[in-house]
C-alpha cells in the first residue's frame, strides 16, 4: 500500500466469503451516533474504528443515507477488510475508506481537504491514542462534532477517561462541554445552549 495510506478501492461485486458478523455495538452508542448525525444529517461522517462495519457504520448507512461516511480502520487482514466491504455493500456508493493506524491515515485523510461535520472515535483505546486521535480532531476540523465509544466499560474507559482529562487539562475543551451516557462520551462544544439542551435530554446524558 505504500507509505501513505490511499483510499480502498470496492470492487465491482462483494467478495467470495461470509464476512465476519460479530458485533458488540450497543445501544447507548447508538443512541449518541443517532443524536450527533441529527444536527447535520447530511454529514459527512467520519468514524475512526470501524471494525467489521455492522456497528456504527450501519446507523448512518441506514438512517443517515444521504451522508458520505468515511471508515478509518486497521482492517488486518485482506479477509477482514473484504469482510468489511461485503457487510457495507448498501452504502458502497456513498463511502470510502482508509487502512492503517490513525496516526497515519487522519493526516492523509486532512491533505485530501475532507471536512467531516460529525466524527465517532473508536480507533485504539490505549490513552495515548485516544489522546492523539482527539487532540487531531479538535485542531485539525474544529467545526466537527465529536463523540466516541468506552467511556466507562472497564480497562479500557479507565484509558478513554484519562486520556480526556489531559484534554480538558490543556485547555483543549472545557469540561462542561464533555459529557455521557455511561458507555460513551461526545462533546458539545458545537451546540448552542438550546441544541446543547436537547442533545443531552435525547440521549439521557450523564455527567
Amino acid at each position: 500500500m505504500g507509505d501513505t495510506p490511499s483510499f480502498v478501492e470496492w470492487p465491482d461485486e462483494p467478495f467470495p466469503i461470509e464476512a465476519e458478523t460479530r458485533d458488540c455495538f450497543s445501544p447507548l452508542q447508538g443512541d449518541v451516533i443517532r443524536n450527533m448525525m441529527r444536527r447535520a444529517p447530511n454529514g459527512p461522517y467520519l468514524e475512526l474504528g470501524t471494525m467489521n462495519g455492522t456497528g456504527s457504520t450501519q446507523v448512518v448507512i441506514k438512517e443517515f443515507p444521504e451522508s458520505p461516511i468515511v471508515c478509518l480502520d486497521l482492517f488486518q487482514s485482506e479477509v477482514k477488510l473484504q469482510g468489511f466491504i461485503n457487510n457495507t455493500w448498501e452504502g458502497r456508493h456513498n463511502m470510502r475508506a482508509m487502512a492503517g493506524k490513525t496516526c497515519d491515515t487522519l493526516p492523509a485523510l486532512q491533505a485530501t481537504g475532507f471536512k467531516p461535520a460529525v466524527v465517532w472515535v473508536d480507533a485504539g483505546h490505549e490513552e495515548d491514542e485516544v489522546y492523539g486521535d482527539v487532540t487531531f480532531i479538535l485542531k485539525h476540523f474544529p467545526e466537527a462534532i465529536v463523540g466516541g465509544d468506552d467511556w466507562s466499560t472497564g480497562h479500557w474507559g479507565v484509558k478513554v477517561q484519562a486520556a480526556m482529562q489531559r484534554i480538558i487539562e490543556e485547555g483543549l475543551i472545557a469540561r462542561r462541554y464533555v459529557g455521557n451516557n455511561g458507555r460513551a462520551w461526545f462533546f458539545t462544544n458545537r451546540l448552542d445552549p438550546d441544541k446543547r439542551c436537547r442533545f443531552l435530554n435525547g440521549i439521557a446524558a450523564k455527567n
